[in-house]
């Protein structure tokens, strides 16, 4: 018999409804990465360790410094708003390969992706203002804009996975 010709048909779990769904539950575990990040946060700031690394992105000029438990807030924060960038990374180029999803999520994952840039340049300039309140006040509620436009991809995206919604997957 000669090989079927044309692509494999579309399995259940090959369609934009089932890709949509995944995404949704990957934003949806973002955005609870990012709000442990903000409490983590809250931790740096509480534990006075906002300046434990006085430099940025290195800390005491390093990549992995000497710890103590200040510097281990400060550094636990920066490792958890890495891992929140590279995930969003991640979930974005996930999202943008399929023209459906790429249509429900591309505005929600254009301006996550401008916040979260504002988001990593406000936390440089808190460490090199040297915790100036206008510099921690921003990077705060840049932090849940972030969070919230998560937020939002996750739910357009659910909505999609349910066929809710005129642009539904």
């Amino acid at each position: 018999m000669p090989p079927a010709s044309g692509p494999p048909p579309a399995t259940p779990t090959d369609s934009d409804a089932d890709h949509a769904a995944r995404l949704a539950r990957g934003f949806r575990a973002l955005v609870g990465l990012t709000t442990g990040l903000i409490v983590l946060g809250a931790m740096v700031r509480a534990h006075g360790a906002g300046l434990a690394c006085p430099d940025w992105p290195l800390c005491h000029g390093r990549v992995v410094p000497d710890f103590d438990l200040k510097v281990a807030f400060e550094v636990g924060h920066r490792a958890v708003a890495g891992t929140v960038s590279l995930l969003f990374v991640v979930l974005a180029a996930l999202a943008l390969l399929r023209p459906a999803t790429r249509r429900i999520a591309g505005p929600w994952l254009a301006a996550s992706a401008a916040l979260l840039a504002v988001q990593v340049v406000l936390g440089a300039l808190t460490v090199w203002h040297l915790l100036a309140s206008w510099t921690v006040t921003s990077h705060l509620l840049t932090g849940n804009a972030v969070n919230a436009s998560f937020a939002l991809a996750a739910a357009r995206l659910a909505d999609a996975a349910r066929g809710r919604g005129a642009s539904a997957a």
